[in-house]
């Protein structure tokens, strides 16, 4: 088990950057669901804006380690939004929730913290995918 997010494309990038002319949009996720083809035949990469994997359960919890340090072990919402478990697949983070992200993110930027530096940057790319979109980041 991994916990990966991602964030889906947004009608407008969808009607732009692929042939689908005919599709549903998940009103929980923002998933297009295309009409008239079979899962064989669809490519769900080119529904999908942007995609992080963070890694397995292990992974998570050494993250997770890591942003606390980082942050002083102040309560976070990276921990309670993503870093709670390792594998919490169908959770999403709506955008009412990104100014506290990326608050947080900005703090672990400018940490001294060696390893913080990848993950801040995850999550930002991801903040910014879902503003883009106009979609929640979701877990997969």
């Amino acid at each position: 088990m991994s916990l990966t997010a991602l964030v889906f494309k947004g009608m407008p990038s969808v009607e732009r950057q692929t042939k689908l002319l005919d599709f549903d949009v998940d009103s929980y996720t923002g998933e297009i669901i295309p009409h008239g083809y079979s899962i064989s035949n669809f490519n769900w990469e080119d529904v999908i804006s942007t995609r992080v994997r963070f890694g397995n359960i292990s992974n998570v919890y050494y993250i997770k380690n890591i942003v606390r340090k980082a942050l002083k072990n102040k309560a976070s919402f990276l921990e309670r939004l993503i870093l709670y478990s390792g594998s919490h697949a169908g959770d999403k983070i709506d955008s009412d929730l990104f100014e506290d992200i990326i608050r947080e993110v900005d703090i672990l930027e400018k940490s001294s913290v060696p390893e913080a530096k990848s993950f801040p940057s995850d999550i930002r790319c991801l903040v910014e995918a879902a503003i883009r979109e106009g979609n929640p980041i979701v877990f997969v």
